[in-house]
């Protein structure tokens, strides 16, 4: 059986992920000091880990292909509206990200309709950032 080319990717969500829970301002200040003790033990900075990249690359991805399938269909803001939105953070993450890790984002392939979109909708510069991802990111 085939899945769905629109469905999300394998393993999302992911298994860490969990429903958020009430904050009080006793657990908000028992946050913060983790917070700030988990900091001083992070060894990278405030970078998110190469398999956090990926995974946030693959769900620009699936939006993508959820905006080609909502397209006409979304008003104010409109499905392009959100392609614009999508593309500014994906130039962050790419500006930040280790250099081939988008290249190796297959999953999930885009579909025609988001293909359609994204050609009839970007700007030059989006344009140059989008055939910059490679052939996993121009193909259906």
């Amino acid at each position: 059986m085939q899945q769905d080319p629109i469905g999300p990717p394998p393993d999302f969500p992911p298994p860490h992920w969990s429903s958020p829970e009430p904050v009080t301002m006793a657990s908000s200040k028992e946050n913060n000091k983790k917070k700030k003790k988990s900091k001083k033990n992070k060894d990278n900075g405030n970078m998110p880990s190469q398999e956090e990249f990926f995974i946030c690359l693959q769900k620009i991805k699936y939006a993508f292909n959820l905006l080609g399938k909502l397209n006409g269909l979304l008003k104010n803001p409109s499905a392009p509206d959100f392609v614009h939105i999508l593309f500014s953070s994906l130039g962050f993450l790419v500006s930040h990200c280790p250099r081939d890790l988008p290249l190796s984002v297959t999953v999930p392939l885009l579909t025609e309709a988001a293909l359609q979109l994204l050609s009839q909708e970007i700007t030059h510069e989006e344009d140059h950032l989008w055939v910059s991802l490679g052939h996993a990111w121009n193909t259906p």
